[in-house]
Order: C-alpha cells, then sequence, then structure tokens
C-alpha cells in the first residue's frame, strides 16, 4: 500500500507543477530528469474467479428399425427404418441428470447431443426409445432395451476446431410386435 500513497504524492506533484504558470522568460519545455528517475511500482495481475470446469459435449447417434414389412423394408435387415420415433439421451445420476431429446428422420436415424459439465459422466449415458409412431412396432427385440436403456460405444472425436464433441453410437435398435402375425401388413 505504501507504493499506492507514492503515486497519489507524486500526482499531485505533477499537477502543481503543470498548473503553477512558468516565470518570464523562462524554459516552459519540461524536460525529463536523469538524477532522479521515477519507477513505478510493479503491476500485479488483477484478481479473477475460479474458473468454471469445462463442458464437455457429448452427441449419440443410432438408427431403429421395425421388424415389420413398412416402407423402406430390407430383407438383409429384416426390418424398415421407423420414422417419428421419440428417443432421449440421458447422462448423469438420479440427482443430476443432463438429457437430449428428438425424433428420428424419414431413414429411422437419430442425432442427439448434450453438454455434460464433466468428462466422466459420459460413462453413464444411455439411449432410451420412449415412443413408436407405428402400432405393432413398440416391443424391443433387443436385450437389456427394457427399462435400463441402450450403452453407447465411443466411435469417434469431431472438432472444428473451436468446440470438440465425442460422437458415441448406441447401435441398430430393433422393435416388433408382441406376436409375429400382427407385424407382415398385407403388401
Amino acid at each position: 500500500m505504501s507504493w499506492l500513497k507514492s503515486l497519489v504524492g507524486l500526482q499531485l506533484l505533477l499537477s502543481v507543477v503543470l498548473l503553477v504558470p512558468a516565470a518570464k522568460g523562462a524554459e516552459t519545455e519540461m524536460k525529463p530528469s536523469s538524477e532522479h528517475p521515477i519507477a513505478l511500482p510493479p503491476v500485479s495481475p488483477p484478481i479473477t474467479a475460479p474458473a468454471a470446469p469445462p463442458k464437455f459435449t457429448i452427441a449419440a447417434e443410432g438408427v431403429i428399425y421395425c421388424r415389420c414389412k413398412l416402407p423402406g423394408y430390407s430383407k438383409a435387415v429384416d426390418g424398415a427404418p421407423l420414422p417419428g420415433a421419440v428417443v432421449l439421451l440421458k447422462c448423469g445420476s438420479q440427482r443430476t441428470v443432463w438429457a437430449a431429446k428428438g425424433r428420428t428422420d424419414t431413414h429411422g436415424y437419430f442425432y442427439l447431443q448434450t453438454q455434460l459439465k464433466y468428462k466422466s459422466l459420459s460413462r453413464t449415458c444411455r439411449v432410451f426409445v420412449l415412443w413408436s409412431p407405428v402400432g405393432p412396432c413398440r416391443v424391443p427385440r433387443r436385450y437389456g432395451l427394457r427399462g435400463r436403456g441402450a450403452s453407447l460405444m465411443f466411435e469417434k472425436k469431431l472438432s472444428d476446431g473451436y468446440n470438440t464433441i465425442a460422437l458415441y453410437t448406441a447401435g441398430f435398435f430393433e422393435f416388433g410386435p408382441v406376436k409375429s402375425r400382427e407385424c407382415y401388413l398385407p403388401s
């Protein structure tokens, strides 16, 4: 704090010298004195609040098929893409949840993205299919989908130079009717 008092005193001295009119015939130009150079106090960095932890962007993608002969049916997968299905990406514990919700496109594909507070939470992410627009295509045909959701597998990192996204895949979801005769609609 002593350097602050010195600085205030120096400012007062300079203001007095500049306000007093110079005597007649005296030089009005001020020249720096080499005898007593003025040393300024060191500047300390500003005090800042601690930075918030960085956000981690995570995305999940996948495809949902219905095991019925609907438009787009393929023998290779014995199903058709399921457009308009509601999908949920949920990450976190019961107390803190990050989620993203969306719908599949005409090809049954979905892409969901959310920002997590910590990278370690990506291990808790699961994908859930909440609703199917086609009546017979409401029963999951893959193990582990009932209630627990599908776990994710890391696929790749995407970056545009500013943002980084960790892309995960949920794979293929298969849905179908309770009884097979309900599924194969007349073509």
